[in-house]
């Protein structure tokens, strides 16, 4: 396995979401995530009263290049 410096150095420079919002707005649009929320086996996964999804305790940030 080998790293591409130019593809380490593309991913550093991303945008990074600023705020819980902007999260909770991508979460609505991941199928993926929301696939996995459903699955009962994922039960450390949650939804909290805002429609926010956990991971135990952390944010999940939905892997879009657009955040």
């Amino acid at each position: 396995i080998t790293m591409d410096p130019s593809k380490v150095e593309a991913i550093t420079k991303w945008p990074r979401p600023t705020t819980v919002t902007e999260i909770k707005e991508a979460q609505k649009d991941d199928d993926e995530l929301w696939a996995i929320v459903q699955n009962v086996e994922h039960t450390e996964f949650s939804v909290d009263d805002d429609g926010v999804v956990w991971f135990e305790d952390r944010l999940c940030v939905p892997s879009d290049q657009a955040l």
